[in-house]
C-alpha cells in the first residue's frame, strides 16, 4: 500500500477520553495500520511507552501494566475477550485489532468508552489504492470483490501479484477462474 489512506478520519478522532479503540475487520483490511498511524501521529498517543501483544489465540499472556497504553494486534477468538477486559479493568487503554464482529464488544462498551471502527466496509479505499498504483478497474468489478472478499488490501494485493500487467478486472477473473479449476481438481 502507497501511504496512508484516512479512510476512518482518525486524523479528526479525539481519544482522550476513550479507554477502548477496536479496530474490527477482515484480514489485510487496514486494522493493524491504522493503528500504528495513531501511534505514530496522532497527537493524543505521542510520547506514549507502548505496550505491544500480538494475539491471534488463547495463549497470548496479558501484560502486567495498569493505567498504560496496551496494543493487542490480532484477537480473533471471543474467549480472549476476557483478556481484554482483564487489561480494561487494570485502567489501561487499549488499541485493539481484532477479526471479531463488532456486536461482541458491546458488553465492554457498557463500561468503558470505546470507539469502534469497520475496516473491510469501505470499497473506495480499494478504488483509490487502485488509482494509485494505475492499475485500470471497472466499479463492477470492484464491487464484485468486495461482496466476495470484503474490502482487503492484502487480497487484492495477492490477485494483482500473481497476475501483473493486468488490469484489476482481468486479474481478478483469471484467479476466480484459478481457484474454480483448482476447486475442481480437489474434487476429483
Amino acid at each position: 500500500m502507497t501511504g496512508f489512506d484516512d479512510f476512518l478520519d482518525l486524523k479528526t478522532a479525539s481519544f482522550r477520553s476513550t479507554r477502548l479503540a477496536v479496530f474490527t475487520g477482515v484480514s489485510g483490511s487496514g486494522k493493524s495500520t491504522a493503528i500504528q498511524w495513531l501511534i505514530q501521529h496522532h497527537p493524543d498517543f505521542q510520547n506514549r511507552p507502548i505496550e505491544r501483544v500480538i494475539g491471534g489465540g488463547l495463549d497470548w499472556t496479558v501484560p502486567a501494566v495498569e493505567n498504560g497504553l496496551v496494543v493487542v494486534d490480532d484477537l480473533i477468538r471471543p474467549r480472549e475477550l476476557y483478556k481484554l477486559f482483564r487489561l480494561l479493568i487494570r485502567g489501561n487503554q487499549v488499541l485493539l485489532a481484532a477479526h471479531l464482529h463488532p456486536a461482541w464488544f458491546a458488553p465492554l462498551r457498557i463500561g468503558w468508552s470505546t470507539q469502534l471502527w469497520r475496516t473491510d466496509v469501505n470499497h473506495e479505499k480499494l478504488a483509490r489504492h487502485l488509482k494509485a498504483e494505475r492499475i485500470e478497474f471497472t466499479r463492477a468489478a470492484l464491487e464484485s470483490y468486495c461482496a466476495e472478499y470484503g474490502s482487503s488490501y492484502l487480497d487484492m494485493n495477492h490477485i494483482l501479484e500473481r497476475y501483473p500487467h493486468c488490469s484489476f478486472d482481468r486479474a481478478l477473473r483469471l484467479f476466480r477462474k484459478y481457484c474454480r479449476m483448482e476447486q475442481t481438481a480437489l474434487n476429483s
